[in-house]
């Protein structure tokens, strides 16, 4: 193959995406310079490489609109500027839980702002709004804004800026493939693209390693129409829209990858549907996404649609959905093609989303061996059928463990519950089940674990045969839909007040063998007995109980 790369000793090699602009003068903190020769669109300004922030109204609040009209009016009852003020910025809008919009202005006239182009969605009711990209909106240090109609940036600094280097996301690409075979790209940093760092498009046998890649404005690497792409144990950061976005490709390998702080940052990323996501596949087959680690992400984490034969292993996410909503740790959406596994990964730390979340029409795919805690809720099944949800363990979730629901006439239908653990907390509202489902559907319940050893009766059904209502373990077990195993008597009926000292839960998300010290001698979920330490294998995890405890 072909290889570009470093060798020798000494920082690996940069290829920057960025030009210097200079040529600087001051009005009060407002920083001004040309820039003739700039593209239509700069999403990026750095100072001394570090990203700055694109000027915003209101800084970190929001405005609400007040109504809308299709999709590209906005009411705001509550607007008092002056008529056009905000003229040539941005809109960023919420019309959806999981969309956000940046908008160009074309006017604003009262209380209504009309939009340059059409929104994703009709903009309607109330949503969260604010201007972005704007003079009248520097007002921190570092915020700036791009005025393409004159071609000037505007800087907001009380420094001296003259002597610090300042550049711009200027050039589409750091490096573009097309048509290529046989290349190998290893040991290079990636810094400041205007659209995607990487680009690769109908090209085979490409291998992308131990590279860096910080501060894309859209994507850090994009695939289209590829086979045979191996993107393995690069780090990438600071991504505004999308760490790595693939498109009708087979035969993709995702492996060892860090992925930091993508789309943490509202109104940078792209318009519409699945944006702000750490890594997402589109269309294709047989790909793998494994040993990846995805930290702090605006909207899914990792995402699917149209494939088959993918396979989602091994992965740790922590910190998702910290822009947009209603999405999951894993997502995928109405994938009906066969063969498509999401096995042994670890899902944490998302106050109001799902861990793993398979939603709309989707079908055959299996989830077996994944840790879902301290998110929304553990897995989510909606409106979807035939999949299999064998062997996970949902721990301390803040709404449910797992939920299954049902909305309007399509089926929640011959789905398999088997050998799952589920562990609450005792906290109101955090279910060990939510079911909504009807009667004549043919979803199996089997030998799953409902660990409820705080007895708040925590499994909330919905159908046609039970009314809502919330059952304690027995009670629901008792109904003779299930047969899920009793628990272990030893703490299933503690009625402990609360978990202090008594619970402990670990997780390992590395490929080796971790073992942990035990300050006592405590019991897992299958009444299995510790004493000392305990093994957790690799990307797995545990909850144990403290064999001696006050009642």
């Amino acid at each position: 193959p072909i290889t570009f790369g470093a060798f020798g000793s000494g920082e690996n090699p940069i290829i920057e995406g960025t030009r210097e602009v200079a040529g600087w003068t001051r009005e009060g903190n407002i920083w001004t310079t040309s820039c003739q020769d700039c593209p239509n669109e700069i999403n990026m300004l750095l100072i001394n490489d570090e990203s700055q922030p694109l000027g915003r109204y209101p800084n970190e609040t929001y405005l609400t609109s007040s109504g809308g009209s299709g999709k590209n009016i906005i009411h705001d009852s509550d607007l008092s500027f002056a008529d056009n003020y905000w003229k040539g910025s941005q809109v960023v809008i919420r019309t959806q839980s999981w969309v956000r919009d940046a908008v160009r202005v074309f006017s604003q006239i009262g209380n209504t702002i009309t939009l340059s182009e059409r929104t994703s969605y009709d903009i309607a009711g109330e949503n969260d709004y604010f201007f972005q990209n704007h003079y009248n909106a520097l007002d921190s240090e570092g915020e700036w804004a791009y005025n393409n109609t004159d071609k000037e940036i505007y800087i907001y600094s009380t420094k001296d800026i003259q002597n610090a280097r300042v550049s711009a996301a200027y050039y589409g690409e750091c490096i573009s493939i097309r048509n290529g075979r046989y290349i190998r790209i290893e040991n290079l940093m990636l810094l400041g693209s205007r659209l995607n760092s990487l680009k690769i498009d109908n090209s085979k046998h490409i291998n992308f390693s131990n590279n860096t890649i910080n501060h894309s404005a859209r994507l850090a690497v994009r695939i289209d129409h590829c086979d045979n792409i191996r993107v393995d144990n690069n780090y990438i950061l600071n991504t505004m829209d999308m760490g790595i976005g693939c498109w009708d490709s087979d035969h993709c390998l995702f492996t060892n990858n860090r992925l930091e702080n993508t789309g943490s940052i509202p109104g940078r990323g792209q318009n519409g549907n699945a944006r702000y996501t750490g890594i997402n596949i589109s269309g294709g087959s047989d790909n793998v996404i494994e040993y990846n680690e995805i930290i702090q992400t605006g909207y899914n984490a990792i995402s699917f649609y149209s494939q088959s034969n993918l396979l989602v292993k091994n992965n740790y996410i922590n910190g998702f959905c910290t822009v947009n909503t209603d999405g999951g740790g894993i997502y995928t959406w109405h994938s009906t093609s066969p063969g498509n596994r999401i096995l042994g990964n670890i899902v944490v730390n998302s106050r109001y989303d799902l861990g793993i979340y398979i939603d709309d029409e989707s079908e055959n795919i299996e989830v077996d061996g994944n840790t879902a805690a301290f998110n929304g809720s553990g897995i989510f099944i909606h409106n979807s059928r035939y999949i299999k949800v064998f062997n996970n363990l949902c721990y301390n979730n803040h709404g449910s463990q797992l939920l299954l629901v049902r909305h309007g006439s399509t089926l929640l239908d011959y789905n398999e519950i088997k050998n799952n653990q589920t562990f609450t907390m005792g906290k109101r509202e955090h279910y060990s089940l939510r079911a909504r489902f009807v009667n004549g559907e043919h979803n199996v319940f089997e030998n799953n674990c409902w660990a409820d050893p705080f007895k708040k009766g925590l499994i909330n059904s919905e159908s046609s045969v039970w009314k809502t209502k919330v059952y304690t373990v027995p009670e629901w077990q008792s109904l003779g839909y299930v047969t899920d195993r009793t628990i272990p008597k030893t703490f299933a009926e503690s009625g402990l007040p609360d978990t202090t000292g008594y619970v402990k839960f670990f997780i390992n998300p590395s490929k080796s063998i971790k073992t942990l010290d035990l300050d006592g001698t405590y019991r897992d979920l299958d009444n299995q007995v510790y004493v000392g330490t305990v093994q957790l294998e690799p990307y797995t995890s545990i909850v144990l109980l403290a064999e001696e405890r006050d009642q």
